[in-house]
């Protein structure tokens, strides 16, 4: 996209070339306008390499460099770079849940996609015209309008589905496992918990099938896993998420190193514990909260969630001098994350407290 060696060996090749007085000016003149070619290749990639930079850490700052490269790319009629550009902004809209500025870019991908004849032929245009599918269907689920964004997801399925497996790149792979688990996800929400388990199965299996081509496949394996149990759950079938989630919880201990799953570690062991309460296990629940709480700091998101699920426990087992201090623990860190203002957090560990009281 951005050819800086070609366009200095231009260069290169005009200077030795000027034999002739009378070629001087000439070349001169076509000099300029190859040196500032370059130069404007040289500012887009740097805008380019700024928004990067940016692109996890500070939205406005990330959102100002690939507009930068957008507006660049079009003063040079870079269809391609225009592409990458808006492809990457909208990337960014998501990390940082920013639903105006998706529905925004959104609408600017469609325009772009429908002015711009032979799309399918740049490089990333295919790609990108295919992959709106997948940001309609991301945005519409975020608005919780299950059934716009199950269409789109499907649709994409679908047209992914339609190229023979052994023609398929690992980005398609990729691309067909998140489809999956984000039908699965649209089934459940809609309440249609035979179709979630369906498509739920499909993208373990898939994953599996083609882990070769599915970064960290392992992971995502047990995060489908995860989200299976919780279909389960809601069936009143708990032995099965029960397994499900028990299988997580050690595959995530194992890499309690790895920030990015320690998260994921904190949530499988508060599902199981839910679960385990929900059957009335209560020696199994502390068991499993006594065996993985302690791995997770006291400053943890989840900490307050934690202090709940023992309060829960313990007036379970009718020990409730320690459920009254844990709900405690739990009343005073809700207050405290949300200012000492009424929620629905706090409201519910006084109703917990009540209940206990009678």
């Amino acid at each position: 996209m951005f050819n800086h060696t070609k366009k200095l060996e231009v260069l290169k090749s005009i200077s030795s070339g000027l034999l002739c007085m009378r070629k001087i000016k000439f070349a001169i003149l076509l000099l300029s306008v190859l040196t500032m070619a370059l130069s404007q290749a040289q500012s887009l990639e740097q805008a380019f390499e700024k928004a990067l930079q940016f692109h996890y850490t500070q939205k406005d700052s990330a959102y100002h460099y690939y507009e930068i490269v957008i507006a660049l790319a079009k003063q040079q009629n870079d269809k391609e770079a225009e592409i990458l550009g808006l492809t990457y902004l909208l990337n960014a809209n998501n990390n940082y849940y920013d639903l105006e500025g998706q529905s925004q870019n959104i609408r600017r991908a469609d325009s772009l996609v429908k002015n711009t004849p032979g799309i399918d032929s740049i490089s990333m245009g295919l790609y990108f015209k295919d992959n709106l599918f997948f940001e309609k269907g991301s945005y519409q689920y975020k608005l919780k309008n299950y059934g716009l964004a199950e269409s789109n997801f499907y649709d994409y399925y679908e047209k992914l589905k339609s190229i023979p497996d052994a023609e398929l790149t690992r980005v398609e792979i990729d691309m067909i496992s998140a489809l999956l688990s984000y039908l699965g996800l649209c089934y459940r929400h809609s309440g249609k918990y035979e179709e979630a388990e369906i498509y739920f199965k499909k993208d373990i299996d898939w994953v599996r099938t083609y882990q070769d081509s599915i970064p960290e496949w392992q992971s995502t394996v047990f995060n489908t896993k995860k989200l299976l149990s919780q279909v389960y759950e809601v069936q009143g079938r708990y032995e099965w998420a029960n397994q499900l989630l028990k299988e997580a919880l050690q595959f995530y201990r194992s890499r309690l190193e790895d920030p990015r799953q320690k998260n994921n570690f904190t949530s499988t062991f508060i599902l199981l514990s839910e679960n385990l309460i929900e059957q009335h296990h209560y020696a199994e629940a502390l068991e499993v909260l006594n065996s993985n709480q302690g791995l997770i700091d006291g400053e943890n998101t989840f900490s307050k969630e934690v202090s709940v699920l023992y309060g829960e426990v313990f007036t379970g087992l009718k020990d409730y001098n320690k459920a009254e201090g844990f709900y405690q623990n739990a009343l005073n860190g809700f207050k405290t994350y949300r200012s000492n203002k009424p929620h629905e957090d706090v409201a519910g560990v006084l109703a917990k407290m009540a209940k206990m009281a009678l």
